[in-house]
């Protein structure tokens, strides 16, 4: 087990450069809650983790707030900073490695935010302008039995948005990525990993988000998130 973490480049940017108001809404205090090995945001929507480090790229996605999930879980640094304790013991649990979670500034918050607007881009499908935008840094280790692994460096926000790209391109190259999906019930919003043999769902779940099919009391479209 190992704790680790690294200066970032002196050189990288920020995704944006201003810091902007978030209101908390009224809602469950969870800022009292001590940190465990458990996906915080993905178990208010009542959704199964998707497999390996893709459950951290989902965790953040099921942040933003709902109608039916309480209020935004980085809408203040203080419930960003136990979000994200929360998803870097997840993690690392999942890893078998002991990464201390970063700590997060007062624009940190601001920058997970537009973080998690950038994935919800990409898993809704809408193209993107290619570019080389600096997204992170990650160091390469090498073990004594020499397995490779590697881990970001860095400080708050960008160490957990290195993180989270690497998780994308390795779901993307295991062909996992386009299960990843998001509730379109605007109430609901969950992202969950659709575990259909065809990937074909579509809803969370098909009782409380689903609407009714006319004439019938079915709904449409497996849910397995």
């Amino acid at each position: 087990m190992r704790s680790r973490q690294r200066r970032s480049s002196p050189g990288s940017r920020d995704m944006t450069s201003h810091t902007r108001s978030w209101p908390c809404h009224a809602g469950p205090d969870l800022t009292s809650r001590r940190p465990t090995s458990s996906w915080i945001a993905s178990e208010r929507h009542g959704v199964a983790p998707a497999p390996g480090g893709l459950a951290l790229v989902q965790d953040l996605l099921n942040t933003r707030a709902s109608t039916q999930h309480s209020q935004d879980m980085l809408c203040d640094v203080t419930h960003a900073q136990l979000w994200i304790a929360n998803a870097v013991k997840a993690w690392s649990a999942q890893r078998g490695e002991d990464h201390a979670p970063p700590l997060l500034t007062d624009h940190d918050a601001d920058r997970l935010r537009d973080l998690r607007d950038m994935l919800e881009t990409l898993i809704s499908g809408v193209s993107v302008p290619t570019g080389h935008d600096y997204l992170g840094l990650a160091a390469i280790a090498r073990d004594a039995d020499g397995t490779i692994r590697w881990e970001p460096i860095g400080f708050g926000w960008r160490w957990l948005a290195f993180a989270v790209w690497i998780e994308v391109l390795l779901s993307q190259q295991g062909s996992t990525w386009q299960r990843l999906k998001q509730c379109p019930n605007p109430a609901c919003r969950a992202t969950f990993y659709d575990r259909s043999w065809n990937n074909s769902a579509v809803w969370h779940n098909l009782t409380t988000c689903a609407p009714p099919l006319s004439g019938s009391s079915s709904t449409a479209g497996p849910h397995l998130g």
